[in-house]
């Protein structure tokens, strides 16, 4: 049994990308509602942000979505915590501005879906945006990004 446990905590460690943790670095730009550039060690890196779904460029409430993102990070010093990579290779993280989870706060304003498929994290903020009718609440019909997605393959490569 200790053979087991100590096996497979080995494979655990090696499945972690190499220098996973966390780190701090300024963000370059916003692209859209759930993705980021920061500058890492003076490297662009491209972070999207864990546990979030944000409505794509196509949708209804993007451009609001990505305006909320830009509005509290562009230009800020942010630590993220890495926490996945996603099929394309880019870093999936857990971002905080001075303390705050930023998909907490993007979820809570209606900027975003709670990504349950990947974390449950965020489910309890989606429900209180969703009751108040914030952001993209306030839509006759909001459509999840992962339904408009499949429903319209060639106008997106993204599908986290």
């Amino acid at each position: 049994m200790l053979r087991f446990i100590v096996g497979a905590g080995l494979l655990l460690a090696l499945a972690l990308p190499a220098g996973a943790a966390e780190f701090t670095g300024k963000v370059a730009s916003v692209v859209d509602g759930d993705t980021i550039h920061v500058l890492r060690d003076g490297k662009d890196v491209t972070v999207q942000l864990w546990g979030v779904d944000a409505p794509e460029s196509a949708q209804p409430y993007s451009d609001k979505s990505k305006t909320w993102v830009t509005d509290r990070l562009a230009g800020k010093t942010v630590r993220v915590v890495e926490k996945d990579r996603d099929r394309f290779g880019r870093l999936v993280g857990q971002v905080f501005l001075e303390g705050s989870d930023i998909s907490a706060e993007l979820v809570r304003a209606g900027g975003a879906w709670a990504y349950a498929r990947f974390s449950r994290a965020y489910v309890s903020q989606e429900k209180m945006a969703r009751d108040a009718k914030r952001g993209l609440w306030a839509l006759p019909k909001p459509q999840a990004p992962w339904d408009w997605r499949r429903e319209n393959p060639r106008r997106t490569d993204t599908d986290q």
